[in-house]
């Protein structure tokens, strides 16, 4: 029997033998939900406990709903260290563990991992009140906000978009919770076009990143595309794919695509179909830091037409770059891009679209260096830290 069974085994027993479990039970939404529910219970970690040690700096809480190396939660690794800057003794609470949590500890800032909150209110309630404001990140965390939003000044960073409307029809507490909201901040108009429909008290809030140097451009003989990010349905990289399989040969001669990222079934299908296609290449996950922006600095164009993108990273790392790129309307930067003046934005689903475009590049590639130099301006007029400082402390003194 595994360790995983065996859990599961221990923790159906403790149910039976202490029905105060059973509402811990009842708050799982999915079957996947219910096992890591059982698996704590038999593993003994249901209590609350926090490793804070005491200090005399004013404390903030950050909430997160995981730690993996993904947008959301990564946004928070700037945010602790900006806070950090700022005087503050900074402590993470994430509703699942993940690799990213280790990230965290390497700037000191306490991680905790937190299923059962309904559970231990009584014990968490105190411990919050040592805190002077609250960040909770995407509203994957709204049971836990609900908890305590009267508690302490909170600031609610809501990332998502078109998801939030199945969300709000099927969960009758995140209905609650974002109705009532005093302090919402958005990534991006696109998600504040979403979120007003349930909520119009919404202010902008914008990640930051720190420059970074581009690396030496190797020679090449052909235009360089790249395509960033998890190969899934949601990033689109079927409608570049068919766009590349479009393309007249004469121009595909002059063109390499480089997709980086992992995927699985949708990967190997999209791999598939340009696996005759020497300039299609699969470079799958990078797996440092350095590695990435090494890759990322040989871009001449990004290509990011996802279906749905709050504000994707690497758009604003290929700004800092003076990398240009091509958005569709469902890409949060789209509201900073101007058509062929500091990028390029296309139709949704228009692979049709997205070739004619890639053509037009091609034919105009001697116009990219100024393009790319405007591009710059997306990230100096909206992604620096000092417009994230200006911006929180409006939060911060709203939520007071």
């Amino acid at each position: 029997m595994n360790k995983k069974t065996t859990l599961l085994l221990k923790g159906l027993a403790k149910i039976l033998n202490n029905f105060d479990y059973f509402k811990i039970i009842t708050q799982s939404g999915s079957i996947k939900e219910l096992k890591l529910n059982l698996r704590t219970i038999g593993s003994n970690n249901v209590e609350f406990h926090h490793p804070i040690p005491s200090s005399t700096k004013p404390k903030v809480l950050l909430i997160s709903h995981e730690l993996s190396f993904t947008g959301a939660p990564m946004v928070l690794i700037k945010v602790s260290q900006y806070l950090q800057k700022q005087g503050y003794d900074i402590c993470l609470i994430s509703l699942q563990d993940g690799p990213l949590k280790e990230e965290f500890e390497k700037i000191n800032v306490p991680v905790i991992i937190f299923n059962f909150y309904d559970y231990n209110k009584p014990q968490f309630l105190p411990f919050l009140k040592e805190f002077e404001f609250a960040i909770a990140n995407t509203c994957v965390c709204y049971n836990f906000v609900r908890l305590f939003e009267e508690e302490i000044p909170l600031i609610w960073w809501i990332h998502e978009t078109s998801f939030l409307s199945d969300f709000y029809r099927k969960n009758r507490n995140f209905r609650k919770v974002i109705k009532k909201s005093k302090n919402i901040a958005v990534v991006s108009n696109y998600t504040q076009k979403y979120l007003e429909k349930y909520n119009k008290n919404t202010q902008k809030l914008g990640y930051f990143l720190e420059e970074f140097e581009k690396y030496p451009k190797e020679k090449s003989d052909t235009i360089n595309f790249y395509i960033v990010g998890s190969i899934d349905k949601r990033k689109a990289q079927d409608i570049v794919v068919n766009a590349i399989l479009a393309l007249p040969q004469k121009y595909l001669e002059k063109t390499t695509f480089h997709f980086l990222g992992r995927g699985a079934a949708f990967f190997e299908k999209l791999k598939n179909r340009t696996k005759h296609l020497p300039q299609s290449i699969w470079h799958g996950l990078i797996k440092s830091r350095e590695e990435y922006q090494k890759a990322l600095s040989q871009a001449d164009v990004l290509i990011c037409v996802s279906r749905d993108d709050p504000a994707p990273v690497v758009v604003t790392e290929a700004c800092i770059l003076k990398i240009p790129s091509i958005v569709t309307p469902n890409v949060g930067q789209s509201e900073f891009i101007e058509h062929f003046k500091n990028g390029f934005i296309i139709d949704n689903e228009n692979y049709i679209q997205l070739k004619d475009l890639l053509i037009k590049i091609i034919d105009n590639s001697h116009l990219l260096d100024k393009i790319g130099e405007n591009a710059r301006n997306i990230y100096q007029n909206n992604y620096r830290e000092e417009i994230f400082d200006r911006k929180i402390k409006e939060l911060i003194k709203r939520g007071e």
